[in-house]
């Protein structure tokens, strides 16, 4: 079972660190410079495996 953890600046510190990123939706992928979420097709996503 997960329990919140009240650690303001940590949370804070994730929150900007994925908005860097540009990181909007959980689950992320990222494969090598590439960052996906679930709205990748099928077509995209084996195109990135095959590049890497």
């Amino acid at each position: 079972k997960l329990t919140e953890q009240k650690d303001e600046q940590l949370s804070q510190a994730v929150i900007n660190e994925a908005e860097q990123a540009h990181i909007r939706f959980v689950p992320t992928v990222i494969l090598g410079k590439e960052i996906f979420d679930e709205s990748i097709s099928i077509k995209e996503l084996k195109e990135l495996i095959q590049t890497k």
